[in-house]
């Protein structure tokens, strides 16, 4: 019986963490990149830059992060978590403006 009953939690809590999954979606255009989940949630978000100096690393509720470059060129990495979604990769900044992608 105990077992059941641990084989139904067990189950149960499977279908909550898949349906709790959403979609994120990035942007990447010249100026900006935002990135956006399907669902709502505890947003932490962190972008390092060049010489791995973290450049932004906030929470926050919502279902969105929008970062426009300011500082020195270079490459940065973007981590973004949406509860349980999550995007990440890298831009490259030249003048300000996000001058190339890269995955």
């Amino acid at each position: 019986m105990k077992r059941n009953i641990l084989i139904k939690g067990l189950l149960v809590g499977a279908m909550f963490s898949v349906s709790a999954l959403a979609d994120m979606t990035v942007d990447k255009s010249a100026g900006i990149l935002t990135i956006t989940s399907s669902t709502n949630g505890k947003v932490t978000a962190k972008v390092i830059g060049p010489n791995d100096k973290v450049i932004v690393n906030e929470r926050y509720e919502g279902n969105s992060f929008t970062w426009t470059p300011s500082g020195e060129d270079g490459t940065y990495r973007y981590n973004v978590r949406v509860e349980g979604d999550y995007a990440g990769g890298t831009v490259e900044v030249r003048d300000g403006q996000i001058s190339k992608e890269e995955e």
